[in-house]
């Protein structure tokens, strides 16, 4: 039989086995994704519950409202949290990687728009900018495209990166919010068109990134949190001394 202090002491373990996991927090069915540079499947957060809490902000809502043509499916799409300098600027957002294509041999254009919802965890922090770079390409005639906008938040304003051939390769934009926000509605649409079948238009990964302004320094990672639960039990044992 178990005595009482071993299943204590497995009770620990198994508790924080189940906080580094997979870098996840929260509720059954609702997880939130917090490690920097781990993917995470799209399966797992279009139509769910589910969030990415980096950085000081947190990204939920996540919703595939457009697919055509060559479009890669949930399972063909990654988003994955990072904490990306653009500049001399420290910026918290996500990457969007999949093999977004239009091959020409489908009828018209391949459209992919993503929307979700970003708020900042510290009440006294907004969000002054927003960033994207990517790689867009076209191989003989024809364009892709992804545009940005913060719909019914912000009208008349957008930032895009584009090819076209002809034309000229525009790899990243941004734009500073005249009023700082702390909570924003996003959408994304990847236009890809081939303009015919010797031609192809294609993007595996675009970065989308936002900077804050004022609160504190966000939400510790796993790592972070398992230092700080070390240096408690620690100092709970030399009180107990």
């Amino acid at each position: 039989m178990m005595n009482s202090s071993k299943r204590g002491v497995r009770g620990v373990v198994l508790g924080a086995a189940i906080l580094a996991v997979g870098g996840m927090a929260g509720q059954a069915g609702a997880a939130v994704f917090t490690t920097a540079g781990t993917p995470v499947s799209m399966t797992l957060l279009n139509g769910t519950a589910s969030s990415i809490d980096i950085g000081g902000l947190t990204f939920y809502n996540f919703a595939v409202t457009t697919r055509t043509g060559d479009m890669p499916s949930d399972a063909g799409v990654t988003v994955t949290p990072e904490l990306l300098t653009i500049g001399s600027t420290p910026t918290v957002g996500f990457r969007l990687g999949g093999g977004f294509l239009d091959s020409g041999f489908s009828a018209g254009a391949s459209d992919y728009v993503l929307s979700y919802e970003v708020k900042t965890d510290d009440g006294s922090a907004t969000i002054s900018d927003a960033h994207i770079q990517g790689n867009p390409a076209v191989f003989g005639s024809g364009l892709a495209t992804v545009t940005d906008t913060w719909l019914p938040d912000i009208t008349n304003s957008h930032i895009k990166i584009s090819d076209f051939s002809p034309g000229v390769l525009v790899g990243s934009d941004s734009i500073d919010f005249a009023n700082p926000f702390s909570h924003l509605t996003a959408q994304k649409d990847i236009l890809l068109f081939a303009a015919d079948t010797s031609s192809g238009a294609t993007l595996s990964v675009v970065d989308q990134t936002y900077s804050l302004l004022g609160g504190g320094t966000g939400t510790p990672e796993p790592a972070s949190l398992g230092i700080l639960a070390l240096g408690a039990m620690s100092l709970v044992a030399r009180r107990r001394r």
